[in-house]
């Protein structure tokens, strides 16, 4: 499968506009919970579409490549992102059952990371949610063309900038970098099946600079490392999750 050609600054752009189209909506405090969901929702099912196309190549039968045990993140067939772009009515109804059924699908991975409501948000009408989605289609977000370390990179990039959005508040879940950067080469060396624990985990950020300084720095297999979070905030604890699969760790 061919790697996309595009740039971190264009896919960061292309993330942060998403901001733009909800602007004035919600209230910006509030822009995380319902974009970065959606941004997660067009990794899982833009991955699983290529996935499932090699697997039919790969075998010649598509009753066996539906098989979910193949898949790190099975999507149901009537939830998938092109299902979504179909929809013209009641969109708000549609992501709320996706991410349900997603979930269901997923319970040892991602039991508790699609929490945004978007029928509760009366502000996201279907001309707005439909536009986000017109806006996130333009690009395949698939982890088989755009490698991890750089969508990883850009979904904390939309992190910072959601958290630099919310000013002050923005501090409880997204710690500065040049303070986790810190704290990370303190604790190093990091050896082979290590476990990594941030008891005050936020949006995860330490675990994934720890698990890239070992990669990058010690030339180790941060897949070895087993990453784990305590996080209050549920809310922010489910961002922490996508953060670290996004990254391509577990």
């Amino acid at each position: 499968m061919s790697q996309t050609s595009l740039t971190l600054d264009e896919l960061d752009s292309h993330l942060f506009e998403c901001a733009d189209i909800i602007r004035n909506t919600v209230d910006k405090t509030d822009y995380k919970d319902y974009i970065l969901p959606m941004v997660f929702y067009k990794t899982l099912s833009d991955t699983y579409e290529d996935q499932h196309d090699e697997m039919v190549e790969e075998f010649g039968d598509e009753e066996i490549a539906e098989d979910p045990d193949l898949y790190d993140f099975p999507i149901p067939e009537e939830y998938r992102w092109d299902e979504l772009m179909s929809q013209s009515k009641n969109v708000d109804k549609f992501l709320n059952d996706a991410f349900e059924a997603i979930e269901r699908e997923n319970p040892e991975k991602l039991s508790g990371v699609f929490r945004a409501d978007y029928v509760d948000e009366d502000a996201l009408d279907d001309a707005t949610l439909k536009e986000l989605a017109r806006h996130l289609d333009t690009y395949n977000l698939s982890s088989e063309r755009v490698p991890p370390d750089m969508l990883g990179e850009a979904y904390m990039d939309l992190v910072k900038h959601f958290a630099s959005e919310e000013g002050r508040e923005g501090g409880e879940f997204f710690t500065p970098p040049f303070i986790v950067e810190m704290m990370v080469r303190l604790l190093a060396p990091y050896e082979t099946g290590d476990d990594l624990h941030d008891p005050t985990a936020g949006s995860a950020g330490m675990l994934v600079e720890a698990a890239r300084y070992f990669a990058e720095e010690q030339d180790g297999d941060a897949g070895t490392l087993r990453l784990t979070g305590q996080e209050l905030n549920p809310d922010i604890a489910a961002i922490a999750k996508m953060n670290l699969f996004i990254h391509g760790y577990n």
